[in-house]
C-alpha cells in the first residue's frame, strides 16, 4: 500500500513513516518543500491508499498577534484539500 504522512521528517510523524515502512508499506513524506501546506495543495497524490494528516503548527503568540489565516491553512485547509485529493483512488 502507498501512505502518504505530512510532517514525516521528524518526531511522531517520523515514527508514523517507520511503522508503515516496517510492515512493508511505500511511504511518502514529503518535506516542507516538496509540499508547502501554509499555500493551497496543488500536486496531485494520487493512488493514495492511506492518508496520514500529521503536519501542524501551533504558534504560541497573544491573540491579536497571531496570523489566524496561515494557522487555518495549515491546520484545516491543507489537510482537507490532500483528503479530497486523495479520497476517489482510497474509496476504489
Amino acid at each position: 500500500m502507498r501512505v502518504l504522512v505530512t510532517g514525516g521528517s521528524r518526531g511522531i510523524g517520523k515514527e508514523i513513516c517507520d511503522v508503515f515502512l516496517k510492515n512493508g508499506h511505500e511511504v511518502i513524506a514529503p518535506n516542507r518543500e516538496e509540499l508547502d501546506l501554509s499555500k493551497p495543495i496543488i500536486a496531485t497524490y494520487d493512488k493514495i491508499d492511506i492518508l496520514v494528516n500529521n503536519a501542524g503548527v501551533n504558534k504560541i503568540k497573544p491573540i491579536l498577534e497571531s496570523d489566524d489565516l496561515e494557522t487555518m491553512q495549515i491546520n484545516y485547509f491543507s489537510p482537507l484539500s490532500l483528503f479530497k485529493n486523495c479520497l476517489p483512488h482510497m474509496q476504489k
